[in-house]
């Protein structure tokens, strides 16, 4: 089976992220209550599909966060 290339944005806007965690024996991650700002300009890799409510996971510097996937916006590389 092919691995899929993963989706990359470039944000235009800094974009509030919940920072996530491993969470064990689950592949599943658990939220945090860290709130970040993750920078215009960054690049974050989209991991797995928006969720009903609109809630998708993102990777940015080796770490998991939870955006919403409407900020992620213009910016898709």
């Amino acid at each position: 089976m092919q691995e899929s290339t993963p989706v990359r944005y470039t944000l235009v806007a800094p974009v509030s992220a919940v920072k996530l965690r491993e969470h064990l024996g689950s592949s599943m991650k658990t939220p945090t209550e860290t709130l970040v700002n993750i920078p215009a300009g960054a690049t974050v890799e989209v991991h797995g599909t928006a969720a009903a409510s609109g809630l998708v996971n993102v990777r940015w510097n080796n770490e998991f966060f939870s955006v919403f996937y409407d900020d992620l916006a213009i910016g898709r590389d």
